[in-house]
């Protein structure tokens, strides 16, 4: 793998290529973030960023803003079938541990799915993330693979 750009996504046609990242690693099935509700949540402080290889969007992160200034909430990340097994993953979280930390934002949370372990992965890989309250959500079958990620 070259070298890998880690930046926000930028314009409705990165978001849109971001709601094709999320096809392919969930599948078409799969309800995925649309590009536009993306788009409003950077605007308005949220987190919508990327992997990039030579132009290509190989990952993505996608956090909302909280209540509490100091608070994110991680909705997903995705890493496409191509850029698996390099630690991209953990790269991302760590490019959004950095960003967080750059506007004062010191609490991640986020959700996982608990059959599928590799969702949790690159939150604590590398002391990106350290598991802190453990709760199981009472709801219906899971939807797909991004259920809860």
């Amino acid at each position: 793998m070259s070298a890998v750009e880690f930046r926000d996504l930028d314009g409705m046609a990165e978001f849109r290529v971001a709601e094709d990242l999320q096809r392919a690693v969930w599948g078409e099935d799969e309800l995925v973030d649309p590009a536009d509700l993306m788009m409003v949540d950077q605007r308005e402080g949220g987190l919508v960023a990327g992997a990039f290889e030579a132009g290509e969007l190989l990952g993505y992160v996608f956090g909302f803003p909280t209540r509490e200034p100091n608070l994110q909430h991680s909705h997903r990340l995705a890493v496409h079938p191509r850029g698996r097994g390099g630690g991209l993953g953990v790269q991302l979280k760590w490019h959004q541990r950095d960003w967080c930390l750059a506007r004062a934002i010191t609490v991640v949370r986020w959700t996982f799915d608990p059959l599928r372990l590799p969702a949790l992965r690159p939150g604590l890989q590398g002391g990106a993330a350290r598991g802190h309250d453990a709760r199981l959500a009472v709801r219906g079958a899971p939807a797909g693979a991004g259920a809860a990620c």
